[in-house]
């Protein structure tokens, strides 16, 4: 069973390997729900004992015709069913919240793509030491007509006409 597996569970090893409190914490509160749940399952996991109607009957001499009604009483009783049924609009919303979750998820996946092709240009624009003038002309146009411009027209920085 595999309740019995989790009551023998070596929690110490898996609490030594973590290094701090701060994830030993997570690993705590498991172990306490485990716990709570063996518990749980020992307390009312078993069927109930049946009732000794034949030992109250002699206990309760001056009532033991009760006790029989009692005991046919018990005995014809039904435990009610219990079928869980869940409202037509919660399932509707859930419904209509997967849906924008999916939507949200697609949207979320083409922004991922997207930003990644930014992020491999932006990467190719890096300016390092194996970037060539042609490059940099290509990068920075602008600036690259004005050097043109200064050279054609010899205006050199600093230096006075």
């Amino acid at each position: 069973m595999a309740l019995s597996k989790l009551s023998k569970y070596n929690w110490e090893k898996v609490l030594s390997k973590l290094p701090t409190v701060e994830a030993k914490r997570p690993a705590l509160l498991l172990r306490s729900a485990v716990n709570e749940i063996v518990a749980e399952s020992a307390k009312y996991g078993n069927k109930p004992a049946e009732v000794d109607f034949a030992a109250y009957k002699n206990k309760l001499k001056f009532t033991g015709a009760t006790v029989d009604k009692l005991e046919a009483l018990y005995k014809s009783r039904k435990s009610p069913g219990y079928f869980a049924q869940v409202p037509e609009f919660t399932v509707a919303k859930r419904q209509v919240t997967a849906s924008v979750l999916e939507r949200i998820v697609e949207a979320r996946k083409q922004d991922i793509a997207e930003l990644t092709a930014q992020l491999e240009g932006l990467s190719q624009l890096t300016i390092s030491g194996e970037t060539s003038v042609g490059e940099l002309t290509d990068r920075f146009p602008e600036i690259s007509r004005d050097i043109e411009s200064d050279i054609k027209t010899h205006d050199w920085a600093g230096a006075k006409n």
